[in-house]
């Protein structure tokens, strides 16, 4: 055991001394490998990065209702971080700034692009959905690139595209539930204006009926009154002649007949008076007012089946007919003020240092690289000639 350690300890004094030995061309090989490295960083090509931050509104972008009108563009975060990076918008992107794909003149493939781009929030993490009811919050548009005034008008670009996008996106998700609103709203209006014509063909009706009905109930009472005064002028006064005895007594007995017509015709000229100013002032109710006579019953009505099935409709659908007028009203609204629910807070500015390469650590790494390489073969050629 003593005699293993000792040829260890042994061992590890050999390599010492020969890196001791050797340690003048060790630092010469690793200050040139150094001084290279240092040199070559400078003729290596510079990438940069540009950043873009825009304000995301969780209320707006993942469907929290607004009013009475609620949106879902996208399903939460992640889609909306995987709507940024879509083909079809990176694919706008290298339309509008005409990027080419390397010095040929075919556009840049998507790949390529997307490959640039990345959508992270403030910390470096991709954003993930929130629980919580937060308002809002920054998120960075990431570009990479050798040319820095290009990757800040990619970032700028993209965000724009993007923006859009989402707009074009809820918009067309409200013009699709404007239109069903809509489609719903002429159906009930339609039914509605139906029923009311047929309700207002009854109304009128019964309006003339009463009219009619009542001027002939008049006549029939003139008639009756003009008969019963005829019957009046035809009855004697008394039954018997006056000075007659009956039972030892003068006693004129009165035509009962005759009292009954007279009370009978007073009670018809009252009737006839009234009956008369209730049909007067009938005609003279003004068109427009005709309807609300019938409908609170100044005239009765009488109604069909196909009437009073009208007036049932009538009663639910005026509830769902201010329902519809109002989600209608709400989303017209909110259509001719729709926003992205992402907004551009901060635009990229062109980038002025680089990212990659870092000197500093290309020469700490050639210093490190260079000492072990020049060690490891001064021990070698040690062991090797000894």
């Amino acid at each position: 055991m003593d005699r293993e350690i000792a040829s260890v300890e042994e061992k590890e004094s050999d390599i010492f001394r020969v890196l001791w030995k050797w340690k003048l061309s060790i630092i010469i090989f690793s200050l040139t490998a150094t001084i290279f490295a240092g040199i070559g960083s400078k003729f290596l090509p510079r990438t940069y990065q540009a950043e873009a931050i825009v304000y995301l509104s969780f209320s707006e972008v993942i469907g929290e209702s607004k009013g009475n009108v609620k949106t879902s563009s996208i399903t939460g975060i992640p889609g909306f971080t995987r709507l940024a990076t879509n083909p079809q918008l990176v694919k706008k992107v290298i339309k509008k700034l005409d990027l080419k794909s390397g010095a040929t003149d075919k556009p840049m493939f998507v790949e390529v692009l997307a490959g640039m781009l990345e959508v992270t929030n403030p910390t470096g993490k991709i954003p993930v959905a929130k629980k919580e009811n937060f308002p809002g919050e920054f998120f960075a548009l990431r570009a990479k690139g050798t040319d820095p005034k290009l990757i800040a008008d990619i970032v700028n670009t993209w965000a724009t595209i993007w923006i859009d996008e989402n707009k074009k996106m809820k918009m067309g998700e409200l013009t699709e539930i404007l239109k069903i609103t809509r489609t719903l709203y002429n159906q009930v209006k339609a039914s509605l204006e139906n029923d009311y014509g047929l309700r207002k063909t009854n109304q009128t009706m019964a309006y003339e009926f009463g009219k009619t009905n009542r001027t002939m109930i008049l006549a029939a009472l003139k008639n009756k009154l003009e008969t019963q005064k005829q019957q009046l002028q035809a009855e004697p006064v008394f039954f018997i002649p006056a000075g007659t005895k009956i039972s030892g007594q003068e006693y004129p007995p009165l035509n009962d007949n005759r009292v009954y017509l007279q009370s009978s015709i007073l009670d018809l000229e009252v009737e006839i008076e009234t009956r008369a100013n209730s049909l007067k002032n009938l005609r003279n109710v003004p068109k427009n007012l005709q309807m609300a006579l019938v409908s609170s019953g100044g005239v009765e009505v009488s109604k069909s089946m196909e009437v009073e099935l009208a007036e049932k409709r009538i009663e639910a659908n005026e509830v769902t007919f201010m329902l519809l007028s109002r989600r209608l009203r709400d989303v017209e609204v909110k259509l001719s003020g729709i926003t992205s629910g992402i907004r551009l807070a901060y635009p990229s500015l062109v980038p002025n240092i680089p990212i990659s390469p870092n000197p500093i650590k290309i020469v700490f790494y050639a210093a490190v690289i260079s000492f072990i390489l020049a060690s490891i073969v001064a021990v070698s050629r040690e062991h090797l000639y000894s």
